[in-house]
């Protein structure tokens, strides 16, 4: 009976922990690329302008309009301020996404409702001007895990402006994302006024 030496026998330990390891990255892009429940898309409103980041080139920084989130049922912390916890996503009636709640663990998210891992910043009072005292009532303050879409280090720029000119002053920049059943995400594209941003500046209209 053919016996292994014992060098042979600790290469091909080796040789299948290196392959299971190898496969790890493969196996989770392709649990990525080809979930076995596919992504929903979900458009977020905002506004965009033009930083520059010497590190990483181009890029537009994203001012998202539901960072504030109001809840009646909900007027006190979620959480700490910068923790994680979880918000539950739904789409209105203009086809913009709404956060419907906030969790703090994924035990509280509804069954089967859409969620995305966010930053807790903390919760805001709202003021009373007129007696002159803070509200039970106020807004819970997130950060998006999506905060810039970089582009072409020349048409960073070009977007800021022609943003700013096409929309005149109204709110038509969304960001797609895809949301997968785990709460992972996936970036898409830039659209304004239902036009991906770099198809407009291509145009130019």
């Amino acid at each position: 009976m053919f016996k292994l030496k014992k060098d042979q026998f600790r290469l091909i330990c080796y040789l299948i922990v290196f392959c299971a390891i190898a496969s790890f990255p493969v196996r989770q892009i392709l649990a990525f690329e080809y979930p076995e429940i596919p992504p929903k898309e979900y458009f977020f409103e905002t506004e965009i302008y033009d930083p520059y980041d010497p590190a990483r080139g181009r890029y537009v920084q994203l001012n998202f309009r539901n960072r504030q989130v109001f809840l009646t049922k909900k007027n006190t912390a979620v959480a700490g301020y910068m923790e994680n916890c979880f918000a539950v996503l739904d789409t209105g009636k203009d086809g913009n996404a709404v956060i419907t709640d906030l969790c703090k663990t994924r035990k509280e998210i509804p069954h089967g409702k859409d969620y995305l891992r966010v930053k807790y910043r903390g919760f805001y009072h709202e003021w009373d001007s007129k007696n002159k005292k803070r509200k039970k009532t106020g807004y819970h303050s997130i950060e998006f895990p999506f905060q810039r879409f970089y582009m072409n280090e020349r048409l960073a720029p070009e977007a800021e402006n022609l943003v700013r000119e096409y929309t005149r002053g109204k709110n038509e920049v969304r960001l797609k994302v895809k949301i997968y059943s785990d709460g992972g995400f996936s970036v898409d594209d830039l659209f304004v006024r239902g036009r991906p941003i770099r198809e407009l500046i291509r145009t130019g209209k």
